[in-house]
């Protein structure tokens, strides 16, 4: 009787996906079957063979899923060996996808499903957008970064008082009434030098005590600076220490996602993989030889089984 869709259903909700026991040790290199070399394709078109060349890694898991709701399960195996590895030499993810629908093998679909997985690039953050020169130029106006500079540069001479204003007018009036009259010239000529001359000699002072005043403001600016960046320092250095070990930490290893397009009898044979709505995890060595592997959703001792696999694997080199 022929295994249908129904039959993988009732499968994986009784059974939670497991199809097959997990070894709880390493597999012997004698015992291991090899992991059948299959054509894939990459994201860009780009045709590879799995598995990878022999010596390439020394510890590489391979995920495997038929459908796109097996995405959980692949994350369970996934993401503890991303975790415990990182960039660690000699390690690798491997993630494949079987398509075997006639309709998804041809063009467009093909190509509308390698492009999908090749534009999951990261976005840039609405800080990274904002923080621009042009957005900090909208933000202040339309004033430029020479306006606001020449602005802030210039001094302000501060206005005249009504009073002073008032005596300038009257004058003005007198000069005009005095300037028929030749005795009333001199008079008039001296006291316009003698009112010209305080005013002419306050502006240079009010420049000296403006600049005087932006000097002060600026040496005690520098100084708070100074004071601050010292005080500081070790601060500074232990959360620049900090990060470099946080992304030491968080740091993930490389992930390759890969797609096969057509029948899938055979690696499914080979490999027992008789249920397509579940997903299948295979470590294998660096001769292509599948030294352990799970199914279904990963429990707390298939975890702890894998990575102990996986750590006798790197040691072995």
């Amino acid at each position: 009787m022929q295994h249908g869709y129904f039959d993988d259903f009732r499968a994986v909700r009784d059974q939670h996906g497991k199809i097959f026991s997990s070894p709880e040790r390493l597999i012997d290199a004698q015992a291991a079957q090899p992991f059948p070399p299959t054509q894939m394709l990459r994201p860009d078109g780009v045709q590879c063979t799995i598995p990878p060349p022999p010596g390439q890694h020394q510890a590489a898991l391979l995920c495997t899923a038929f459908r796109a709701g097996a995405e959980d399960i692949l994350a369970s195996w996934s993401t503890p060996f991303k975790e415990r590895y990182g960039s660690q030499q000699g390690t690798h993810y491997f993630e494949l996808s079987f398509v075997e629908s006639a309709v998804m093998s041809v063009w467009p679909f093909k190509q509308i499903i390698l492009r999908a997985q090749l534009g999951k690039a990261p976005i840039p953050s609405p800080t990274q957008a904002t923080s621009s020169p042009a957005a900090h130029a909208s933000r202040a106006g339309s004033s430029t970064p020479g306006q606001s500079l020449a602005a802030s540069s210039s001094p302000q001479v501060p206005p005249m008082p009504p009073q002073q204003l008032m005596q300038q007018k009257k004058q003005a009036q007198l000069g005009k009434e005095s300037a028929s009259q030749p005795g009333t010239e001199i008079s008039h000529e001296a006291s316009q030098q003698q009112q010209a001359m305080p005013s002419s000699a306050a502006q240079p002072g009010a420049e000296c005590n403006l600049s005087e005043q932006q000097e002060q403001q600026q040496q005690q600016q520098q100084s708070l600076v100074e004071g601050s960046t010292d005080q500081n320092s070790p601060g500074l250095e232990q959360n620049e220490a900090g990060a470099e070990v946080g992304s030491l930490k968080t740091s993930t290893m490389q992930t390759d996602y890969l797609f096969h397009f057509g029948d899938t009898t055979r690696i499914r044979k080979a490999l027992e993989m008789p249920n397509r709505l579940t997903g299948y995890a295979f470590l294998i060595d660096s001769n292509g030889l599948v030294r352990w592997r799970g199914s279904g959703l990963a429990e707390k001792s298939e975890v702890d089984g894998l990575l102990r696999a996986a750590d006798q694997l790197l040691k072995s080199r």
